[in-house]
């Protein structure tokens, strides 16, 4: 390490260790049979994703771009960088290392392995900044071990995220966003940014103008503004009333295809009887889960490579 720019921390602890054997040994048959589904999912999951990353590659040689199969989750916007908010990321973070290390030692402990030492871990950049964990097994012992009890310990702790992440998108998508899309009201559509060969760019529409409606009907939503092309072709003319003023646009593209050459995003609003720190607080954790679950899936999947 470099000290004092780059360096890491680590808290050894036994209240993690003691945890993990007393349960590991307390359902050693239920984590012995999850460890071995862990394989079988590690084995699926660990294809799945060298075949995405393949594609990618693949995709960016031949046409020159094409979304990244990988990429950083960083709490700063950037180019190439997945962001997501300072707070939420060092939480999210914490919990997703956390969850993944815990299951490496529910099953160490429950295959009658030993756990050395566990605790908690910081990367830092002059101060304390990159949270995470972990669980150090007596390596020398497991790999003398039967080749499918090391399987489940690598296996565990990328099954554990992948569970808790596909369980916290259902709720997300089931139960929270509908929730939280009842407090609020959508105002329009915002031009975020345009294609590279633009008709809105060129009929003047200014980024960050807010579209409110397309050929008199109203833009409440993304789906809205989708809609509005379904009968459209390349040569027509939209007329666009935004933030801005309004335009009429000659559409490019194709006959089947037709390109007013923006991205947008749906903008909303909390509705005045929602506007109360209580219900800002829960929309915070909404926000967190989504995250939660999102970067679980992510890391699971990416641990399998």
């Amino acid at each position: 390490m470099f000290f004092p720019f780059l360096y890491a921390i680590a808290f050894r602890t036994q209240t993690g260790v003691r945890l993990m054997q007393n349960l590991g040994q307390r359902y050693p048959r239920f984590w012995i049979h999850l460890g071995t589904f862990g394989i079988v999912i590690g084995i699926l999951g660990m294809l799945f994703v060298s075949v995405e990353v393949i594609r990618s590659l693949v995709n960016l040689l031949i046409n020159g771009s094409g979304a990244a199969a990988v990429g950083l989750v960083l709490p700063f916007k950037a180019k190439g960088v997945f962001y997501v908010p300072l707070a939420h990321w060092l939480i999210a973070i914490l919990i997703v290392a956390v969850v993944h290390e815990f299951s490496h030692g529910l099953l160490l402990a429950a295959q009658g392995l030993r756990i050395k030492s566990a605790g908690f871990a910081f990367v830092a950049f002059f101060i304390p900044l990159i949270p995470a964990a972990f669980v150090e097994p007596d390596e020398k012992v497991l790999r003398k071990r039967p080749l499918i009890e090391q399987l489940r310990v690598y296996a565990a702790g990328p099954l554990a995220n992948i569970l808790l992440g596909g369980a916290l998108l259902a709720v997300s998508l089931l139960l929270l966003m509908p929730l939280a899309n009842a407090w609020h009201t959508t105002e329009g559509v915002r031009v975020t940014s345009f294609f590279d060969d633009s008709p809105a760019r060129e009929a003047g529409i200014p980024t960050g103008a807010l579209i409110t409606s397309i050929d008199g009907q109203a833009m409440a939503s993304t789906a809205a503004f989708q809609a509005a092309f379904v009968e459209k072709h390349a040569g027509d003319t939209m007329s666009l009333l935004t933030s801005a003023g309004a335009y009429n646009v000659i559409l490019g593209g194709t006959a089947a295809d037709p390109l007013l050459g923006v991205y947008v995003l749906e903008v909303k609003t909390i509705l005045p009887q929602f506007q109360t720190w209580i219900f800002s607080a829960l929309l915070w954790i909404f926000e967190l889960i989504k995250w939660l679950a999102l970067l679980n899936l992510g890391v699971g999947l990416f641990n399998l490579l």
